[in-house]
């Protein structure tokens, strides 16, 4: 028996490191929870992760600094639930820079092809807008932040 066997190739995307406080990022975790195919190159995820980066630790400044006067050194450090072994702040912190480098992504290559077949266009009509990860990264902030949310549509 014969066949042809499609395969991923290995990625060698690293690790990204943000800084002492922060937990680093896998570029891989991101492609493999929010469904970043191999169509965009690692460079192409690397600087989305890190657009996203400069957003979401901009936000948090003045209360990472907060947290680290009190004497954590860590965001995992900091007080808060623990859900499936890991902080609840450490899953909202992924949650924002990935869901924003999901965004960037978006926004970034949304014009690159422009000859899909009616079937992909339908199938991209039916994927999450740059908007509604660009929310779901501002929600994860204000949730880390401690500050109250609102989600309102317009119908």
């Amino acid at each position: 028996m014969s066949g042809f066997y499609a395969t991923t190739p290995a990625r060698a995307a690293d690790e990204i490191y943000v800084d002492d406080f922060y937990p680093s990022l896998s570029p891989d975790i991101f492609r493999d929870h929010y469904r970043v195919d191999s169509s965009f190159s690692d460079d192409s995820v690397k600087r989305a992760l890190f657009a996203a980066l400069v957003d979401v630790t901009d936000d948090l400044d003045d209360w990472a600094e907060e947290q680290q006067a009190q004497g954590f050194t860590t965001l995992a450090e900091v007080p808060a639930k623990q859900l499936a072994g890991q902080s609840r702040l450490v899953i909202l912190f992924y949650k924002a820079v990935y869901c924003l480098g999901k965004a960037a992504l978006i926004d970034t290559y949304r014009d690159v092809d422009t000859a899909r077949t009616l079937g992909e266009k339908r199938a991209d009509d039916h994927e999450l807008s740059s908007d509604y990860w660009q929310q779901k990264g501002r929600y994860s902030i204000n949730k880390l932040l401690g500050k109250p949310t609102v989600e309102a549509k317009l119908i």
